[in-house]
């Protein structure tokens, strides 16, 4: 996979998550992995803290239709902090959608108004 390639994925799978058009799930034995399945094939997103490094990473993993990894990528916030920081945007987003994150913090702050406002 070429380096452009590459990043029009990530752009892509942001674009496609916050539309609401890619549904992603949680992995049953690791509640920071979220993974979706795009024509057949896995994808893997996943972020952690390194103690070995000290440091946040971040890694995306390909899986062909067989389920063979065909490519896995991590990045640290303290090596590649570009594309960490990318990678870690895609995270956010996915589980904002998974977690309905963002739709809760409005019911509870129009929960909390309506409270306010029946004084």
């Amino acid at each position: 996979m070429k380096k452009a390639e590459f990043e029009e994925i990530l752009v892509m799978l942001k674009s496609a998550t916050e539309k609401k058009k890619l549904n992603w799930s949680l992995a049953p034995n690791d509640d920071t992995l979220f993974y979706t399945t795009i024509n057949g094939c896995r994808v893997d997103v996943s972020t952690y803290y390194d103690a070995s490094t000290m440091s946040n990473k971040a890694y995306i993993e390909f899986y062909n239709t067989n389920g063979d990894s065909f490519r896995k990528s991590t990045y640290s916030e303290n090596v590649s902090k570009e594309r960490y920081n990318q990678l870690s945007d895609l995270y956010d987003c996915i589980n904002n959608q998974y977690y309905k994150i963002k739709e809760s913090e409005q019911l509870i702050i129009e929960g909390l108004r309506d409270m306010i406002d029946d004084e």
